[in-house]
């Protein structure tokens, strides 16, 4: 089955809309024409335009924002069409003559090229797009993969034009993964653990005093969870990407020194169960060529290439960011998430390539959306593990119907009774389990 997508005009961001769509979701053979003789041969012929043509199967409204080549200061009005929220609406004119009442593509390419960040905003203290800001937060479809909905819904368009069944080109995965922030609580700290019980002591933390006096009767760190999450991810039949941060300097990047033949052992540990990744700290933000440095560091230590990074505190900051990944060479990323918010940052659960809106041009970065992580659920938005057992079944039967994959972020420490994580490894057995 072949489509014909007739337009008048043809650009950049067309394009890579086009490759998201008819590559990457539905698994479509397609070309593009601008006459309509052109179209003969085609299964199926859709219009993109302004104007609706009796000649197309289906016809698809078209506005301007897919041909500008500047950052405009859009702010989309949100209704609603078959249930499902929707923005760049016809202004005018027959509303029933096009497929949907709005420019189903540049709806995509807003959500998925996160074009708002690009604009003016309030950031949080460390210079983060707060989800509060966000489109999909303001009109409440955080929680929807809305970029794959509305692609399903063309899907079925085209199937009753058609008369032919699509069969998308991917399946759910559940794709797990751990960032390593601070690899062990007490291991490996000597003496400075003294000083640590008397600060526990002072401030009252009895859970966390009687953990470091666990450990130096037994030697058992509340954070070295390795051994049970390894289990837990290999019986259900999981392959997860650690991410580990490769600097040490307060007050935000307090890793463990990696010169020592802990942190070592701990990497091969890692290495033998999935992938790894690299965990750039704040200050790689900062300082010229910190970012490579710590890749450098990371790819000696598992001798094998680094191709796979998320931000740690997940500083993400448009283009800046993924423009510095690309320039080292990184090719997936899995920053794209709220760290306030649980939910679809990029309105999307399938992985897509990056599209820099200022060079308007598609990269070769992928990125992989994650729409669940164990801080944001705990600290940020002050849920109980057993409304995290609820919420985690919802957003799986979700993102199955999408046949997308459901990427999660849990911490080596979010077990830690001591640190307040009581409760919380069931919900990380349920995410395994998802």
């Amino acid at each position: 089955m072949t489509i014909a997508l007739r337009t008048d005009r043809s650009s950049a961001r067309l394009d890579y809309v086009l490759h998201i769509v008819f590559d990457i979701h539905l698994g479509l053979p397609y070309k593009v024409v601008q006459q309509w003789d052109e179209t003969a041969g085609a299964s199926l012929c859709i219009n993109y335009g302004t104007t609706p043509d009796y000649r197309a199967d289906i016809n698809l409204f078209q506005s301007d924002l897919l041909y500008g080549q500047d950052i405009e200061d859009i702010k989309p009005t949100v209704s609603h069409d078959r249930d499902l929220p929707v923005f760049f609406t016809i202004p005018e004119g027959p509303f029933l003559s096009f497929s949907f009442s709005f420019d189903l593509f540049a709806l995509i390419f807003f959500c998925l090229t996160r074009y708002e960040e690009y604009l003016d905003f309030v950031p949080d203290i460390f210079g983060r797009f707060p989800s509060h800001q966000s489109l999909a937060g303001l009109y409440g479809f955080l929680d929807i993969p809305l970029v794959d909905l509305w692609i399903l819904e063309l899907k079925k368009d085209i199937e009753s034009a058609s008369r032919h069944t699509l069969h998308l080109p991917r399946k759910y995965r559940n794709r797990p993964s751990v960032d390593i922030d601070i690899p062990y609580a007490f291991k490996g700290k000597g003496w400075k653990n003294a000083p640590g019980l008397l600060k526990d002591i002072i401030k009252g933390n009895r859970k966390r005093a009687a953990q470091r006096m666990a450990y130096f009767r037994s030697g058992n760190d509340p954070f070295d969870t390795y051994d049970f999450m390894t289990e837990s991810f290999d019986s259900s039949g999981l392959k997860p990407t650690y991410y580990l941060l490769m600097n040490f300097q307060k007050p935000w990047d307090e890793n463990h020194l990696i010169n020592t033949a802990i942190f070592s052992s701990l990497v091969h540990r890692l290495k033998a169960s999935g992938t790894i990744g690299l965990h750039p700290s704040i200050a790689s933000g900062k300082i010229p060529d910190k970012l490579a440095e710590e890749r450098i560091m990371l790819e000696k230590l598992t001798g094998e290439k680094i191709n796979d990074s998320r931000q740690h505190f997940l500083l993400l900051s448009m283009p800046h960011t993924y423009r510095d990944l690309i320039g080292m060479g990184i090719t997936h990323d899995a920053s794209m998430v709220y760290a306030d918010r649980i939910g679809f940052r990029a309105s999307t659960a399938v992985p897509f390539p990056w599209y820099d809106v200022i060079e308007d041009k598609m990269t070769a970065l992928i990125i992989h959306p994650p729409c669940i992580m164990d801080a944001s659920m705990k600290w940020y938005m002050n849920i109980t593990p057993e409304d995290a057992l609820h919420i985690i079944s919802w957003y799986q039967s979700t993102i199955e119907k999408v046949q997308g994959s459901f990427t999660w972020i849990w911490h080596n420490s979010s077990f830690s009774e001591g640190h307040g994580w009581h409760g919380w490894k069931e919900v990380f057995e349920a995410l395994c389990k998802a």
